[in-house]
């Protein structure tokens, strides 16, 4: 690791942004001067912001363009441990007494170890909410009777449509659209949280991580974990042979219905694009996932599943 020291002042490298950010022993940290794509960017200190404990933060972009959102407390434990942030904590709280200085220290630590718990409460929520739990949750199975219900209602008025390419388009496309609204339409109705990863039903580790960066920035997929053509497309067939019942669709969305929050780049383009894959006993839902070993838990940003805030 680069160490650069200047007027007793260090800078340390920050790995993972390698040439990019570096961090000082007095809390400070900077980006340095660099050229992307023929650009030149000059270095400058970064501005930190506040974090719901009372932290600074500060947004970090990798060579990727990736960006994440990082507790500067956490990151100067990291590089200068057992020290504290001298210069942030004196400015903070207008501190003159070395006195001072030693109590704040003792506040900061027990807000460091709250932060962390809290972490480790929300990372113990993720694994320990089994998948049953979401299978038969009672919440689930008013969702699912509304879903069906209303497709077989717009099913029957779309039947009717006589202008063949219209009524092709809606069984081949505008019901998958139709679920999405629907979905979206029962959440608003219950006064549930309805952006499109509240209402996923599962989330990934890596997915969870990037919602609590708050820099989504397009990197999260809103996946169904069975293609959704499948059993649409079962529910078309029985629409137009004219043997289609609401008890059909309501069994079939309880049985494949499953949606997933993952992260766009490591996980969803991992797992097969429309088709179960191989092997598939076109009865388990989670397949994919077990097939490519992406592991998925409840997701606790649901507020169907989860009424309490987090």
């Amino acid at each position: 690791m680069r160490c650069v020291s200047i007027n007793s002042v260090k800078w340390l490298d920050i790995e993972g942004y390698e040439e990019i950010y570096q961090i000082s022993n007095d809390g400070r940290i900077r980006s340095l001067d660099r050229s992307i794509n023929g650009r030149n960017y000059k270095g400058k200190i970064k501005v930190r912001n506040g974090d719901p404990y009372g932290f600074s933060t500060v947004k970090l972009v990798n060579k990727y363009g990736d960006a994440k959102n990082y507790n500067v407390d956490n990151l100067y434990q990291r590089y200068f441990p057992g020290n504290m942030m001298r210069e942030i904590h004196r400015d903070r709280f207008n501190i003159d007494s070395e006195h001072e200085l030693v109590k704040i220290r003792k506040v900061m630590s027990n807000k460091v170890q709250t932060s962390i718990a809290s972490e480790s409460k929300i990372n113990n929520n993720l694994k320990t909410n089994s998948i049953t739990n979401v299978i038969e949750s009672p919440y689930r199975k008013k969702f699912i009777d509304f879903l069906a219900h209303n497709i077989f209602d717009v099913i029957m008025l779309n039947k009717e449509i006589k202008d063949n390419d219209l009524r092709a388009y809606f069984f081949k496309r505008g019901m998958g659209e139709n679920l999405y609204f629907l979905t979206q339409s029962y959440y608003r109705q219950n006064k549930l949280k309805c952006n499109k990863h509240n209402m996923s039903d599962f989330i990934t580790e890596e997915a969870r991580e990037i919602l609590l960066s708050k820099d989504t920035n397009n990197s999260l997929i809103f996946e169904h974990m069975v293609p959704k053509n499948i059993y649409l497309k079962k529910i078309s067939d029985a629409a137009m042979n004219g043997s289609l019942t609401e008890k059909l669709i309501n069994e079939l969305f309880d049985q494949f219905l499953f949606v997933c929050t993952v992260a766009k780049k490591n996980e969803n383009e991992r797992l097969p694009a429309n088709s179960m894959g191989m092997d598939w006993d076109h009865r388990d839902p989670f397949f994919r996932y077990k097939a490519v070993g992406i592991p998925f838990y409840p997701n606790i940003y649901n507020q169907l599943y989860f009424p309490s805030k987090i």
